[in-house]
């Protein structure tokens, strides 16, 4: 009883974390707009990593990305000074950097590239590949009006982030043993049916 009083409490203080990282997020972001004036087109900011699971602590660097809908200079040039300013507001409010560049500073653009990346992830699930995938796979739009359903049916027809790390783990195992990588994973057999043609994203 005490085990499950436990996880119960564990799990109830992260989704008020969670709740109140959100509610700054939005309120970041807001005040970006507000200042740079209204965004040229939809976008959705992404959360991964642990705030993406929702499983986040108080204490923890910033795991974002953005995109945006229709591609155009404007945009670009908006969301540039959109990430960095939120980036940095972020960083102000108590939330490190990513030490290893992930977030929407590095990672940005339109709903059509990201939709390319994913697939090149698929299609060629090289060990960056697989590395960026088991990361960026764990996504949660935290705000934002843009529909990235496609993006969600592709993580999810390689079965997820949890199973590219799997993937991941494996193929690095059997490199070291000069091996294949496990031919049946989520994210091959997802490979597979894109290239087959029976696998619709859009």
């Amino acid at each position: 009883m005490r085990v499950l009083l436990s996880r119960r409490q564990r799990a109830q203080r992260t989704l008020i974390i969670e709740r109140l990282n959100d509610a700054l997020l939005g309120r970041i972001l807001r005040m970006a707009e507000s200042d740079l004036g209204t965004p040229p087109t939809p976008y959705a900011w992404l959360a991964f990593g642990s705030e993406g699971r929702m499983e986040q602590t108080l204490l923890t660097d910033q795991d974002n990305a953005l995109v945006y809908g229709e591609d155009s200079p404007a945009a670009r040039a908006y969301f540039a000074r959109f990430a960095e300013r939120a980036i940095t507001d972020l960083q102000a409010a108590g939330f490190p950097r990513c030490p290893g560049g992930y977030m929407a500073t590095r990672w940005q653009g339109p709903l059509d590239e990201w939709r390319d990346r994913f697939h090149g992830w698929l299609e060629k699930p090289t060990p960056t590949a697989l590395l960026e995938a088991s990361i960026f796979f764990d996504f949660r739009p935290v705000h934002g009006h843009l529909d990235v359903t496609a993006l969600h049916a592709l993580a999810a027809g390689a079965g997820g982030a949890r199973s590219v790390r799997m993937t991941a783990l494996s193929s690095r195992a059997l490199d070291r043993e000069g091996s294949s990588p496990p031919a049946r994973s989520g994210l091959l057999r997802h490979r597979d049916r894109i290239r087959r043609g029976r696998c619709r994203s859009n």
